[in-house]
């Protein structure tokens, strides 16, 4: 989703219950905010939503106030520090959801939109939980991986094949 390190503010923490399967699952919703929510962030969730909310120059077009999006992430992995920098990891969440979208409303004292986004999980240990309220109404730095990137990849067979009773291209230096 974002790269590198993001400064968030985790502004609400609330929980669910998942009913899609028999069994059903607890889940906690975590609510946070990002200001200021620049081009580069947007750009970084989808290039088209950045496109929608920002001129070329990278200013915010005034007549936007309020937006929401359905972008749709990956499961993710999300690594939680309590300051930016080299730091070790607070906590590590796996198998997460963002979403199911995102907002995006204008600042009224500053020329800038704040961005706003829910992270959805299976209900975390106590220690971990422990973590997580301690750092409601204070900022966190969030790192985001993909956990399926490469998964259905094949890997790369650079053999040559038959297709359609012909051979195909031989590797560079490979004889017949």
């Amino acid at each position: 989703m974002f790269h590198g390190k993001v400064a968030a503010y985790l502004s609400g923490i609330s929980f669910k219950t998942d009913q899609k399967s028999e069994e059903k699952a607890r889940l906690v919703v975590l609510n946070f905010n990002i200001q200021p929510f620049t081009k580069e962030l947007a750009e970084e969730i989808s290039p088209s939503i950045a496109k929608r909310i920002f001129k070329t120059d990278g200013e915010r077009f005034e007549d936007i106030k309020a937006m929401r999006f359905a972008a749709k992430h990956p499961q993710q992995r999300v690594r939680w520090f309590a300051a930016p920098g080299d730091m070790p990891i607070t906590l590590e969440l796996r198998h997460v959801d963002v979403g199911p979208g995102f907002s995006v409303r204008a600042d009224k004292e500053t020329p800038d939109y704040a961005g706003s986004f829910d992270l959805v999980f299976a209900h975390p240990t106590a220690n971990e939980l422990q973590t997580i309220v301690h750092a409601l109404n204070n900022s966190v730095w969030l790192e985001f991986d993909n956990e399926q990137e490469g998964l259905l990849k094949d890997p790369v067979d650079e053999t040559p094949r038959v297709v359609r009773g012909r051979k195909s291209q031989p590797q560079a230096g490979a004889t017949h």
